[in-house]
Order: structure tokens, then sequence, then C-alpha cells
């Protein structure tokens, strides 16, 4: 079946344009990021983990990916759930509109943390000088 999105017309089988966006941004963030550690960290003798800058950079990887991870979760399993009680105006719905609620909101205080983090991480130097 073919749906009109954006002015162009798309197969139910093409991912839509905002997954396609969020995956290239993710592809492309990562070398980049990688790249910039190892230009920071180059002329340190000490291990990644022992610096307070890696370890804050190693707590900021470990939100990302738990944000990533809940908003996965969310969108696979819970947003399904909810979509195929929506037909239903019962509790059983209203639980899965709960649900879903508590997830997007642990999602959101992930992705906070992620840009608290990213600030502290921004006034710390690399190599502890």
């Amino acid at each position: 079946m073919l749906t009109a999105h954006s002015g162009r017309t798309r197969s139910d089988d093409e991912p839509p344009t905002d997954v396609v966006v969020e995956r290239t941004a993710s592809v492309k963030s990562r070398p980049t990021g990688l790249y910039n550690v190892m230009q920071d960290t180059a002329q340190t003798s000490v291990s990644f983990l022992s610096m307070g800058w890696g370890r804050i950079l190693a707590a900021k990887l470990v939100c990302v990916a738990a944000a990533v991870a809940l908003g996965g979760w969310n969108r696979l399993v819970v947003l399904q759930d909810l979509r195929a009680r929506a037909q239903q105006d019962g509790p059983a719905f209203m639980a899965a509109q709960r649900r879903f609620d508590a997830w997007l909101s642990v999602e959101g205080i992930s992705m906070l943390l992620v840009l608290v983090i990213a600030a502290v991480l921004g006034h710390t130097p690399p190599t502890g000088g």
C-alpha cells in the first residue's frame, strides 16, 4: 500500500524519514566521537577510566545507551501494546497508557542526565591539567 508522506509516496516496507535521519545521525556520530576521544586523550599515559574525564564520559555513554534502549523498548513493546488496546476504552487501555507514560518519563530523565553530564564533561579538561 502506498501512502502520502511529505509530498511523496512511500511503501509500507520503507522506513519513515525520521527513522532514517535518526539512524544516520547515530551512525555518523560514533566515529567522530571516538576520534575526538582519541585526540583528547592521546597525550595521556594513564588509563582512560583512571582520569576524571574518562569516568564522566563513561557515565555519559551509559546514560546514552540507557536512553536508546528505553526508547527502543517504549517504541517496540510498550507503544505496540498501547495501540492494540486503543480500540478498547476500559481499564486495560488506561493501564497501558500509564505504563507508556511511566516508561516515557524514565526515558526523558535519562536524556536529561545525558545533557547534564555533557555540560559537566564540557568543563572538565581531558588530561586533568
